[in-house]
């Protein structure tokens, strides 16, 4: 499931990736059974954190929690292997962005104004702090589309995503047990968010 790739330095469209998640090990370990994902699923559980330095990848030392985060939304993959995910997350993060990380002459506040006016998040209150700045930012719940084709490798449990216009795809760790698809970060993906979660076909 593309949460699509969502980076601080990517300030564009609503990216949030789970699929593209940082080494997650054996905690993936349930998930890689694979199976025949054809279909239309709904998110019914998600269980998802944020790995808050992934949110900025050029600025490996930043800090921070997350609170209350969830995915909602359907996902169809087609037999001709397309796909389509309409996907919304909510949630809040606290982020320590030390002011090396910083570019050249903003302020914490115009960082803030404009992780907002990206679309990347709904409210980004940012204040100086003593390393640098300190955020309490909150995802903006709003769908975000996503199209592209899939592959599925059954042996490994992988499935692959690559959205239209992209040469790369991004990996996820999955498992269909009848009507129920969970899905996780596999250890071959770059994200922002790691844990996993549940849909029911439709």
């Amino acid at each position: 499931m593309k949460l699509r790739g969502m980076t601080l330095a990517c300030a564009g469209a609503m990216a949030i990736m789970m699929g593209c998640g940082g080494d997650s090990g054996n905690a993936n370990a349930d998930v890689m059974c694979g199976g025949d994902a054809v279909g239309t699923w709904k998110i019914t559980s998600s269980n998802l954190t944020v790995d808050v330095p992934m949110l900025d990848p050029d600025c490996p030392t930043a800090t921070g929690t997350s609170s209350d985060i969830k995915a909602s939304g359907t996902l169809m993959y087609n037999a001709d292997l397309s796909y389509t995910d309409n996907v919304a997350i909510s949630g809040n993060v606290t982020l320590n962005l030390p002011s090396s990380c910083l570019p050249v002459g903003m302020s914490c506040a115009t960082f803030g104004a404009d992780l907002v006016t990206a679309g990347i998040f709904k409210t980004a209150a940012c204040v100086v702090a003593e390393a640098g700045c300190t955020c309490m930012l909150a995802f903006p719940d709003q769908l975000s589309n996503d199209v592209g084709t899939y592959t599925t490798t059954t042996a490994a449990g992988v499935l692959t995503e690559t959205s239209t216009g992209d040469t790369t795809g991004s990996g996820l760790a999955y498992c269909v047990k009848g009507t129920t698809l969970t899905e996780s970060p596999s250890t071959v993906s770059m994200s922002a968010f790691l844990g996993s979660i549940t849909l029911a076909k439709q």
